[in-house]
């Protein structure tokens, strides 16, 4: 099988405001946070260790992961079922859609991904283990990972899921459908004794539980999709390297953190405006609320166009003091683009008609709705004056 190769996507922050990166209390911002990079004097910077794990995997290689991959194919699984968190889901799939888009037309070929919530009630997980395991009879390999607040609730999960494979699967083969990735801890010493050995990756004490993006287990999720994961790592290598060292001038991460928390906003949307950024756009918000310092802030994601009248009542509606912004996420390089006719040369009757593709119609309005939603800003604050004005004469009188 082939899998296509990644595409490129051009990534920058456009701004009306460009000068303001010019400042000179920006730069020395910027020159502090380079400072603190470099000598890791920051909070949370004993959990950079996926920087040396990109580089030791640069050096030394990803056999092991690659090797686990090979293993689910060559006994034939078709689905990896994976108890972790949403964030792990939402990660995933916007890594997996950005890079293969939306309708992967290899996606029959390949190992199908389902996540089980680790905070779900058990009567929820018993449901969709039973349902997984009657569809998808003895193909299903079942990961356990490191992401439960507790490592009792691992040990209640893994019990149930064994209760319920053990109808259908002999005890020695059970053994090979389970499988554990994640950090060790002393207090699963008996949930390690249940699975083969070959069946246990243990991955670095020092990945941070709410960058899993970047984690030996991201990595082996997404490598199952056919995605290239040594360019995974050497491209964040080279980020990193370019964020450390680089110019501000051309350094986007470090503009779009510059924009969000320089200005007093309240609500902050991402706007996607192709289906292979819904969950990028999801992972955002879910990652910034997060890690939100800042009080009284919400991030959130919303689709182009099917959620335009939601994303435009949300501007309208509300505290007219509340500050909200708007980011478009969009990919410069589009996978293809087309005209509702193939027959234009031959119909006058659309000569008098801009021959708009379907990018250019889609362009079109990206521009000019903020034009419409500004017209309906202005006249509900001229509403709302008027209102004010009346209630005034209403009381003079």
């Amino acid at each position: 099988m082939e899998i296509p190769k990644i595409r490129r996507a051009n990534v920058y922050l456009s701004t009306k405001d460009e000068n303001i990166f010019s400042s000179e209390k920006c730069a020395q911002t910027y020159k502090e946070i380079q400072n603190k990079l470099q000598s890791l004097k920051f909070e949370n910077s004993e959990y950079l260790a996926f920087s040396e794990i990109a580089e030791n995997f640069k050096i030394s290689g990803i056999d092991k992961i690659i090797n686990l991959i090979n293993h689910f194919y060559q006994n034939n699984f078709n689905n990896l079922i994976i108890f972790g968190t949403p964030q792990l889901e939402i990660e995933f799939n916007a890594i997996k859609e950005f890079v293969l888009s939306k309708f992967d037309p290899y996606k029959e070929y390949k190992l199908q991904c389902y996540f089980i919530n680790t905070q779900e009630t058990i009567e929820a997980i018993v449901n969709k283990l039973q349902y997984l395991q009657r569809s998808n009879f003895n193909n299903n390999a079942f990961i356990f990972t490191d992401k439960y607040p507790k490592a009792k609730q691992l040990q209640t999960h893994f019990q149930i899921t064994k209760k319920i494979l053990e109808h259908d699967i002999d005890e020695h083969i059970l053994k090979n459908n389970l499988f554990y990735i994640g950090k060790y801890t002393s207090e699963l010493e008996q949930v390690y004794e249940e699975f083969l050995k070959t069946n246990i990756i243990l991955t670095s004490e020092n990945i941070h539980d709410k960058y899993i993006a970047f984690s030996d287990l991201m990595l082996l999720l997404i490598g199952s999709q056919g995605i290239d994961i040594k360019k995974y790592i050497n491209g964040y290598s080279m980020i990193n390297q370019r964020f450390i060292k680089g110019e501000l001038g051309k350094n986007e991460a470090f503009k779009l953190a510059w924009n969000l928390f320089s200005n007093n906003l309240n609500c902050v949307s991402f706007v996607c405006h192709l289906q292979e950024l819904q969950y990028i756009g999801k992972a955002f918000a879910y990652n910034l609320n997060t890690l939100n310092s800042i009080p009284n802030r919400w991030y959130e994601s919303v689709n182009f166009t099917s959620d335009s009248s939601y994303i435009t009542q949300n501007i309208i509606n509300g505290n007219i003091n509340n500050k909200k912004a708007l980011i478009n996420l969009e990919v410069s390089y589009t996978n293809y683009d087309f005209q509702f006719t193939s027959d234009i040369n031959n119909l006058d009757t659309l000569s008098e008609f801009d021959l708009l593709t379907l990018g250019d119609m889609q362009k079109s309005l990206k521009n000019h709705w903020p034009i419409i939603v500004n017209q309906w800003i202005r006249i509900s604050s001229e509403l709302i004056l008027k209102q004010k004005i009346l209630k005034k004469n209403l009381a003079l009188c």
